[in-house]
């Protein structure tokens, strides 16, 4: 367990405009775990303040926000199958909270020589626009909404041990979603690019 304070401050200048945005930022997070029979849990709240000054604007932009991770692992039928979760809500003061997750199965198969694991996964993942997205000074959007991607995954991840500590390793991964306010970067006229 321990507890964490973060300060950190940052300059961002656009060569496009004489235009300057600092940006102050604080963090705050504690990290938790507890070890249970054939389980573990884990938790990382974490709380923040950003601040966007303009230097040549007369304009001022403040924002706070928090956010709460857990995961849960748990081995199933006597360790031969695992069920591995976790969860992350976060709230912004300046928009609508948003929350990731993910659920899946694992089926771990282990011999002298080969080291296998079979995945199935379903997921959610959100994402709110950055301070860049939204005021960026040639192309940010302050209408941008947040993104949200869900996914279906499968893994196979493989070991194949060899001789004198050698190893072959090789992974299948199939993967289908779709993702909704997909924030992007696209090319404007003139060479300007704009969040969209």
């Amino acid at each position: 367990q321990g507890v964490s304070l973060i300060l950190s401050n940052q300059e961002y200048s656009s060569n496009v405009a004489s235009s300057q945005i600092q940006t102050s930022l604080v963090n705050a997070f504690v990290n938790g775990s507890l070890q249970m029979r054939r389980a573990l849990f884990q938790i990382n709240p974490t709380a923040s303040l950003t601040n966007l000054q303009y230097a040549d604007w007369n304009q001022q932009v403040q924002w706070k926000g928090g956010s709460l991770w857990a995961s849960y692992i748990q081995d199933l039928a006597k360790g031969k199958l695992r069920m591995v979760s976790w969860v992350k809500p976060e709230w912004r003061s300046d928009r609508n909270p948003i929350v990731s997750g993910e659920v899946g199965m694992e089926l771990p198969y282990k011999t002298k020589k080969v080291s296998s694991q079979l995945s199935l996964s379903g997921s959610v993942k959100s994402r709110m626009p950055s301070a860049n997205d939204l005021y960026w000074i040639q192309g940010g959007n302050p209408e941008l909404l947040s993104e949200k991607a869900k996914w279906v995954q499968f893994k196979w991840d493989n070991e194949m041990f060899i001789r004198n500590e050698m190893s072959i390793q090789f992974q299948m991964n199939a993967k289908a979603g779709s993702v909704s306010n997909w924030i992007q970067w696209l090319p404007m006229p003139e060479d300007i690019w704009m969040a969209s």
